[in-house]
């Protein structure tokens, strides 16, 4: 019993570390929502000074974010925005490098940056997608590239006009890939320990929306895909790859990643004044999808929503408003929106780059009215061909991670 005890003392601390850990291991978090884990904590003000960086680093220009596992940032560079591309793992708490690996890729014509999208990590596995198409499986405790595939060669998928910026999907035991543009798939479900293909579903005709990841969602028991591009927006069928449903969706892109709110509705943004929708889908034989409502108050060109204890938190970009909206469309407030930017929401903060001024903005997430907490500057305004700092921002264990766009920043979140 003694040594039980013992054991049991031993193993505590470890047990209590994985609790307190809350990691960000895919596109805009735990569960793809937008939402950090409940063990997140931060605080609600900002230091005199602002906040602290912790470490940096210098990439390549543009928009990929990283993921973060049990201490380790995972990011994909494209160094001097050459022909390689650059899979990093640096320490969380440091900054430093402890392992990198580099693959050939394409040649890519620079169109606001060269990095798009973020890891997908899992278990012993790290997966990317590169923005001229390739994806690439990692062996971490290996250090090596476990598999490729080529979205253009291998599925004849065809890049959009900022290149690949899908993340991917892990699912089970299945990567899932964004593959549109293709004459052969919309969606391909592959074995993420070989990549072999698994099913694909059918085209999506002529879309190249290579942007908005896939939504994941369960409705009336049926867990699927919720694919949007500017043709249709889609239910697909986690199980064999099978389309269950489409709603006519005819925009002129669409970046914006759409959002589950539960009970069969799906809200959607998209860009060019065009506005939102929000669908409600049924099972049935067949599926039925009606419109709730349908407006232009809250459009969006590459900001997303997130939904959080049954209210919807838009950053409107078209009207530069953040906005909270309940299911039927009712408009609870708006207030100061960050721009283009994504938006998380942290410990019931909705924490916000604002992209074109290098802030960084805090608001309650509640319905009760538009509270700005705190906003401090943590970049200089950006210069060039691109001014806007638009990658996702990523929350682990009380560390931002930030970048504009050459530099990936570590701020401390807990101090204030």
């Amino acid at each position: 019993m003694k040594h039980v005890l013992i054991r049991l003392a031993l193993l505590l601390p470890l047990a209590m570390a994985a609790l307190a850990r809350a990691d960000w291991p895919r596109f805009l978090g735990p569960m793809g929502d937008g939402i950090a884990s409940p063990q997140e904590k931060m605080a609600k003000s900002f230091p005199p000074e602002g906040l602290k960086e912790l470490w940096h680093i210098t990439m390549a220009d543009g928009y990929s974010s990283p993921a973060v596992v049990a201490g380790k940032v995972y990011v994909l560079d494209r160094p001097d925005e050459g022909t390689k591309e650059k899979f990093l793992v640096l320490d969380l708490a440091t900054g430093h490098e402890d392992w990198s690996v580099e693959y050939q890729s394409q040649a890519y014509k620079k169109v606001f940056g060269v990095t798009r999208g973020t890891p997908a990590v899992d278990g012993a596995m790290a997966y990317t997608i590169g923005i001229t198409g390739d994806l690439t499986a990692y062996d971490l405790p290996g250090k090596k590239i476990a598999w490729q595939k080529s979205l253009t060669k291998d599925f004849g998928a065809r890049p959009g006009g900022f290149g690949f910026a899908a993340s991917p999907i892990v699912l089970g035991d299945h990567l899932i890939v964004d593959t549109k543009g293709s004459p052969k798939s919309g969606v391909v479900a592959l074995d993420k320990k070989t990549g072999e293909q698994v099913w694909a579903s059918e085209p999506f005709g002529d879309s190249l929306d290579t942007h908005a990841t896939p939504a994941v969602a369960t409705i009336d028991g049926v867990q699927q895909l919720i694919v949007a591009h500017s043709g249709n927006v889609e239910g697909i069928a986690v199980a064999d790859g099978k389309t269950l449903w489409k709603y006519d969706w005819k925009v002129v892109q669409q970046i914006s990643e759409p959002l589950y709110v539960g009970k069969g509705r799906i809200f959607l943004m998209t860009s060019h004044k065009l506005g939102c929708v929000m669908l409600e889908v049924t099972r049935g034989d067949p599926w039925q999808v009606q419109e709730v409502f349908k407006d232009k108050r809250s459009g969006a060109l590459l900001s997303n929503a997130i939904f959080y204890k049954g209210f919807i938190y838009t950053n409107a970009s078209d009207k530069y408003k953040l906005q909270c909206l309940d299911t039927d469309g009712n408009l609870k407030w708006e207030g100061k929106s960050p721009g283009n930017s994504p938006i998380i929401i942290v410990d019931g903060t909705i924490v916000m780059l604002q992209g074109r001024l290098g802030l960084i903005n805090l608001a309650d997430a509640s319905p009760e009215g538009y509270k700005e907490l705190a906003s401090t500057k943590v970049f200089e305004p950006g210069k060039g061909d691109t001014k806007e700092f638009l990658a996702p921002l990523v929350v682990d264990s009380g560390k931002l991670l930030v970048r504009d766009l050459v530099t990936l920043k570590c701020l401390d979140l807990l101090a204030k």
